[in-house]
């Protein structure tokens, strides 16, 4: 087996090593008592690049689908504006849909496509902690907007 290649048994394990990843990085910062100020290097932005990729990963979506693409430009986006996601067809279809030549009904329809019950559920898992303090009322599982929306504020907030 190639170890670029994620199988379905490894998703547990990398989401589970990758949050603890992040709850050791954030009591570290608290620890300290200060927040390190970082410039946009290229090392930061690669950081960050690495970063949505594992969440992408560790949610479930393949690198071999479209939709992974579409997720990765748009947790971009919203790292870029964290206002982007309140009118979702303007600012993230509809640039989306300039970049790959396609409608922006499209693009909304792989994304529903690729983000199916059980990557709803992992991503709800991973967010857990977000989740808790943002409970939506019905106390469904994550929709897609929500996933790109907390993926990017977590990756913006890494670095």
């Amino acid at each position: 087996m190639d170890d670029s290649m994620l199988t379905a048994s490894c998703y547990g394990e990398v989401c589970n090593n990758y949050n603890e990843y992040y709850r050791n990085a954030v009591t570290q910062s608290r620890k300290a008592g200060e927040r390190k100020v970082l410039h946009d290097t290229k090392e930061k932005i690669e950081n960050k690049n690495i970063e949505i990729i594992r969440l992408l990963y560790c949610v479930g979506l393949h690198v071999t689908s479209i939709g992974f693409y579409y997720f990765y430009d748009a947790i971009h986006i919203c790292i870029k504006d964290v206002l982007a996601a309140t009118n979702a067809q303007k600012n993230i279809y509809m640039v989306l849909a300039d970049k790959y030549g396609v409608s922006h009904k499209s693009i909304e329809r792989a994304m529903r496509i690729v983000f199916t019950d059980a990557v709803s559920m992992r991503a709800t898992q991973l967010f857990e902690h977000e989740m808790h303090i943002c409970q939506n009322i019905k106390g469904d599982s994550m929709n897609a907007m929500e996933f790109i929306c907390l993926a990017a504020l977590r990756v913006a907030n890494s670095y």
